[in-house]
């Protein structure tokens, strides 16, 4: 059985992930404290961080910065972050989410 919850959270990095046009929309909302899971908060907080350093946002250059803090593994890998942005198809639903 799917878990809602996880699957929104899934789709919102996901965008973040697939467009730098979205980050502004999130992080102007949310915090990575409203994300239910540690591995889904560290990806949040990596995404955010990189963005607000260099504007440039990929799952490469996230899972550089989360290896570096040795968070790599509990943020589920680099495999899972090109999950979350293969996931994606649409991003302009994500204010609504």
């Amino acid at each position: 059985m799917s878990n809602p919850t996880r699957e929104v959270e899934m789709y919102i990095l996901g965008c973040m992930l697939v467009s730098s046009d979205t980050i502004p929309l999130v992080s102007g909302h949310i915090d990575s404290t409203a994300f239910v899971t540690i591995d889904h908060q560290l990806i949040y907080d990596a995404i955010v961080r990189s963005y607000d350093k260099n504007k440039v946002v990929d799952p490469m250059i996230v899972e550089h910065l989360l290896k570096k803090e040795k968070n790599a593994n509990r943020a589920g890998g680099g495999i899972y972050l090109y999950d979350l942005q293969q996931r994606v198809v649409e991003t302009s639903n994500i204010e609504y989410y």
